[in-house]
């Protein structure tokens, strides 16, 4: 699926909407369409992790497709990297 003017900037755009798209509990979405974006979701962040990173920015692009966000009260040496990847990419650092 990926190309060669795939980049991890565009792949996780797409990550980010297809994440938030499907995660919005108020939005009726059938086992079948979830079944699909899951897979979806699978494939862009194999084809982000596939590549190498061209910026520090990539690279925290690739740790929040890996990792999902911690809990506020996880300490790891994993929750503070996966804190620091989220807060560098204008995201919220801690799960809600």
């Amino acid at each position: 699926m990926r190309t060669e003017q795939t980049t991890i900037e565009s792949t996780f755009e797409a990550w980010r909407h297809m994440v938030t798209e499907f995660s919005d509990p108020t939005a009726p979405i059938t086992d079948d369409e979830l079944t699909a974006a899951c897979g979806l979701i699978y494939t862009l962040e194999d084809d982000a992790l596939a590549v190498p990173p061209a910026t520090v920015l990539d690279l925290y692009r690739k740790i929040v497709m890996a990792l999902d966000a911690p809990e506020a009260t996880d300490t790891t040496q994993e929750a503070r990297l996966v804190r620091e990847a989220r807060a560098a990419l204008g995201l919220p650092v801690n799960r809600t």
